[in-house]
């Protein structure tokens, strides 16, 4: 994300951005960690999810459990997976939105148009 060059290494600008931006996901991470944990658990992350804009079904938090929450719990995302399902959720909201001409949040894909879209927007 932040080798801006595309040279496979970050230099002490891409850097600065790195941690500036990891340093903003922290503090977004902090004002949703109520209990002060150092975790998020599914609550917190749907608050979290609420607060940032998205409306998802209650099934959904679940699935982002199962699949962050590095220690195989799906119980609780420490900073790492919150980080990472939110830039995935970012990502794919942003290659979602061509195809939601009604902004409904409905689209219509062809198979091959959703994995080229899947594939070229996961990390």
């Amino acid at each position: 994300m932040f080798d801006k060059d595309r040279t496979k290494t970050i230099n002490l600008n891409e850097f600065q951005e790195l941690w500036n931006f990891l340093g903003s996901w922290r503090q977004c991470f902090d004002r949703f960690d109520n209990d002060r944990s150092g975790q998020i658990d599914a609550g917190e992350l749907g608050t979290a999810l609420t607060q940032l804009g998205y409306r998802f079904s209650q099934h959904f938090v679940p699935v982002l459990m199962q699949k962050f929450d590095y220690s195989g719990k799906a119980q609780n995302l420490q900073f790492d997976g919150f980080v990472m399902a939110l830039i995935k959720i970012q990502r794919l909201t942003t290659a979602f939105q061509p195809y939601d001409r009604a902004r409904n949040g409905s689209a219509t894909f062809t198979y091959e148009q959703f994995l080229a879209t899947v594939i070229q927007n996961t990390i």
